[in-house]
């Protein structure tokens, strides 16, 4: 094997000097070595607690929303506070945000409560769970646009799917268009 000496060069008191790189890196050998191989051990464990830590306060590490539960409760004065210090750092000139910001969430979740059982028992879990995997308090707002995106879509793709198929009329040739990808796949061919 043609092992290759890599050497790089290093100005030192106005003189050229040699650095070998295995040498420099035999130099975290044996005890220092080892200390740095327990503090990053010990960083590693530290955030695995605090985010477990942070989880289990949320009340969203492990818990799963039945099908049958109703509308979801999130904490509004937390989001709203957290949103009043944001506009107060930001020098916004609105009135009261944390009191917008609870009327808002407040009339979602009326809205939500009123809308429910209209949305895919599916999608109210998905967003749900959406709405409380971030890493700040959910809202009523955000869960009501994911359920309206969710729903949407859906009335999308079955509006799509119902359409009648044109693939079946008569062209002005009379010859019906081939179906399928076959057609895609034999043009892209050259065929």
């Amino acid at each position: 094997m043609n092992a290759r000496r890599i050497t790089t060069y290093q100005l030192d008191h106005d003189s050229l000097t040699t650095t070998n790189p295995r040498r420099d890196a035999r130099q975290y050998s044996g005890p220092r070595r080892e200390l740095i191989l327990w503090f990053l051990l010990a960083a590693l464990l530290f955030m695995l607690l605090a985010d477990a830590a942070y989880a289990a306060n949320r009340g969203s590490s492990t818990h799963t929303r039945s099908v049958d539960a109703g509308v979801p409760t999130y904490n509004i004065d937390a989001i709203c506070r957290g949103a009043a210090s944001i506009a107060h750092v930001l020098e916004t000139t609105a009135p009261d945000n944390a009191q917008n910001c609870r009327q808002d969430e407040r009339g979602a979740r009326q809205q939500l409560l009123q809308q429910w059982t209209q949305f895919d028992a599916a999608d109210r879990v998905m967003c749900d769970g959406a709405a409380q995997s971030g890493t700040v308090e959910p809202t009523y707002t955000e869960l009501m646009t994911c359920l309206e995106v969710a729903r949407d879509n859906r009335d999308k793709t079955t509006h799509v799917a119902q359409r009648p198929d044109q693939s079946h009329q008569a062209t002005a040739g009379g010859a019906s268009p081939a179906q399928g990808a076959a057609p895609i796949r034999n043009a892209l061919a050259g065929r």
